[in-house]
């Protein structure tokens, strides 16, 4: 069979499984006397997506799953929900052997659409050496060879967190395989085998965090140093020439390292000076800021007048609590209102 002529599309449709039946059909083809072939792979990799959806309370259209030909070996696109994997990857790992990326990719998908919106009125997240992570699966900031930042991705609470999830629902899920009546001797040996190789990759796990976690603590105070240090010449570039000298993520990303309320303000002065949008909505929206109630009412009217929708505007507040949002849009309405008052007022008078 010519790859490029498998289609993926029909196994991955969205089926109704119950856990049961996932764990039964995936027995089932491991059962078979013949080789894996990559289509009977891509099925059991399937099979166990629709096993993690139903624990996570997710589903296909929260993210979704697809295998297909990839220059790279797998992806994850926030923006589009999907996990892609290169069938040639299936092909080569196996099918059980994917199933920590799948797990993965999903719980970073139920920690986006679960995250509590902390974010209120003058508060702001603590810096801390443990650094969140954020929408993005990667977070690498380049500064020197000294500083792994590496080791501030892999101990990030959100990252920990999808190690966790993915170790345990993989051996919960071998598990059940194995203790099923209709399971063979040979899917048995197989499955124990599978098991030893997951257990050693939990121990390579907490070797590396313990290590990470000691280099971050020798690099920490250097790190948040040289922040600092790039965020004052990026503010210093943006007042010269109204835009900023690196992209906008990279910015968001050291502020995650250090952040203080003379940044915050002079990011807000900036943004609003310059009816700078992406700058303001990053600003705002960032944990480690420090915004007012002033702040975020001049920021709603802002996008306001720039025609921006109420769904749109929910999404560019993403980690602010309801609440603060309604308060703001309460306190906005007032004063647009007696802004217009006035101005009738103004205009009889003429």
């Amino acid at each position: 069979m010519v790859k490029d002529d498998i289609v993926f599309e029909n196994i991955m449709e969205n089926l109704r499984l119950t856990s049961n039946m996932c764990i039964e059909n995936v027995i089932k083809l491991l059962n078979e006397k013949m080789p894996l072939s990559i289509i009977t792979k891509a099925k059991i990799c399937n099979y166990f997506y629709h096993y993690c959806l139903k624990s996570l309370k997710l589903n296909t259209q929260d993210i979704k799953f697809v295998i297909k030909k990839l220059p790279i070996q797998s992806y994850y696109n926030p923006a589009e929900n999907e996990i892609g994997i290169s069938y040639d990857f299936v092909e080569k790992k196996g099918a059980l052997k994917i199933f920590d990326l799948i797990a993965h990719e999903l719980r970073h998908c139920y920690q986006e659409k679960y995250k509590s919106k902390t974010k209120s009125f003058n508060k702001s997240e603590p810096i801390t050496n443990e650094l969140l992570k954020t929408t993005s699966d990667i977070f690498y900031i380049k500064f020197d060879n000294s500083i792994s930042n590496f080791n501030y991705y892999i101990t990030s609470k959100n990252e920990q967190d999808a190690n966790n999830f993915s170790n345990e629902i993989i051996i919960e899920f071998l598990t059940q395989m194995y203790n099923n009546k209709n399971s063979s001797i040979k899917t048995k040996k197989f499955i124990k085998k599978t098991i030893k190789y997951i257990d050693k990759k939990i121990a390579h796990q907490n070797k590396q965090f313990l290590k990470a976690k000691q280099n971050i603590s020798f690099s920490f105070n250097t790190l948040q140093s040289k922040a600092k240090n790039i965020i004052n010449d990026e503010l210093q570039y943006y007042s010269d020439y109204k835009q900023l000298k690196n992209a906008l993520s990279k910015l968001e990303q050291l502020l995650y390292i250090y952040c203080d309320d003379t940044i915050t303000n002079k990011l807000v002065q900036m943004g609003f000076e310059n009816n700078d949008i992406k700058l303001l909505t990053m600003t705002v929206n960032h944990p480690s800021t420090n915004i007012s109630k002033n702040t975020l009412i001049d920021y709603i009217g802002l996008l306001i007048n720039n025609k921006i929708n109420n769904e749109k505007m929910q999404r560019y507040l993403s980690n602010w609590n309801q609440d603060s949002i309604n308060e703001a849009l309460k306190s906005y309405s007032k004063q647009f209102c007696h802004h217009l008052i006035a101005k009738n007022i103004e205009d009889l008078e003429k």
